[in-house]
């Protein structure tokens, strides 16, 4: 395995079928783009046989994962005025949004589940990242919209309020596997 591998490099090249198994793991928010994530599925498409796909699932099953979902949504917002970022949530995607991507790269879905992993922390860190760092990252837009500052800030008080003294549990995983 090597890491840092520029997939849409021109210099990044396999021949057809070269892997048995191409894996995206909770990697998709980590893009600067939904046309990033096209780009990519489509790329992998002729190299794999098969794609196995994981990332958190935007369809809370408990209301334990909702500050986990607030606090991605914070973040997703405020990343999309940036022009680019080191972020943990840069764009934010859903189980539908992720199904349409890879129908329109070629692949075929053949299987997929909402995996519930409450022992996961991820949620827990979220919200801890968005509480310590959202009036800094706030401050560093000041080209942001007041309706939109605004609206950020009532999501953050939410967010508070969610997490108070209660039990964050990580959301679910969308997983699934295409030909």
């Amino acid at each position: 395995m090597e890491f840092e591998v520029d997939i849409l490099s021109a210099d990044t090249d396999f021949p057809d079928a070269f892997f048995d198994f191409v894996v995206f793991s909770h990697c998709s928010w980590y893009l600067s783009s939904p046309e990033e994530l096209m780009k990519l599925l489509r790329r992998v498409r002729a190299w794999g046989k098969q794609l196995c796909f994981a990332e958190w699932d935007t369809r809370v099953q408990r209301i334990e994962q909702y500050p986990h979902l607030l606090a991605v949504l914070i973040q997703a917002q405020y990343e999309s005025f940036k022009s680019s970022s080191e972020s943990n949530v840069r764009t934010l995607f859903t189980p539908s949004d992720i199904q349409r991507f890879v129908q329109q790269a070629g692949w075929t879905l053949v299987q997929e589940a909402s995996i519930s992993s409450p022992e996961l922390q991820d949620g827990q860190w979220e919200v801890d990242k968005v509480l310590l760092d959202a009036e800094t990252e706030l401050q560093g837009l000041p080209h942001l919209p007041g309706k939109s500052l605004d609206l950020l800030r009532s999501q953050i008080v939410m967010l508070k309020d969610s997490a108070a003294g209660r039990d964050i549990q990580s959301l679910p995983v969308y997983a699934f596997s295409a030909v």
